[in-house]
C-alpha cells in the first residue's frame, strides 16, 4: 500500500459502520491491490463506491461521498 492509500483506508476506517470494518477493510485493500496489476477504471471506482455506501456510517456518508469523488474525479 503506498502512503495514499494508507491514509485513505485510515479515512474509511473512522468512518465504517459498527460490524462493518472488516468488510470495508476487505473491500478497500481488494481495490488497492487491483491497482497494482492495473489502473483503477471508472467503473471499477463506481462499483467501490457504491459497495462503500453499505459499510459507511449514514451520518458520514456525504463526507466519504465528497471525497471518493475529489479521487474519481481524474477517472
Amino acid at each position: 500500500m503506498n502512503p495514499g492509500q494508507e491514509k485513505f483506508l485510515e479515512f474509511m476506517m473512522d468512518r465504517a459502520q459498527g460490524g462493518k470494518e472488516a468488510d470495508l477493510k476487505e473491500a478497500l485493500l481488494d481495490s488497492f491491490s487491483k491497482q497494482k496489476e492495473a489502473p483503477l477504471t471508472k467503473e471499477g471506482f463506481l462499483s467501490l463506491k457504491k459497495q462503500m455506501q453499505s459499510l459507511i456510517k449514514p451520518e458520514a456518508m456525504e463526507e466519504v461521498s465528497q471525497a471518493m469523488d475529489h479521487f474519481g474525479k481524474n477517472l
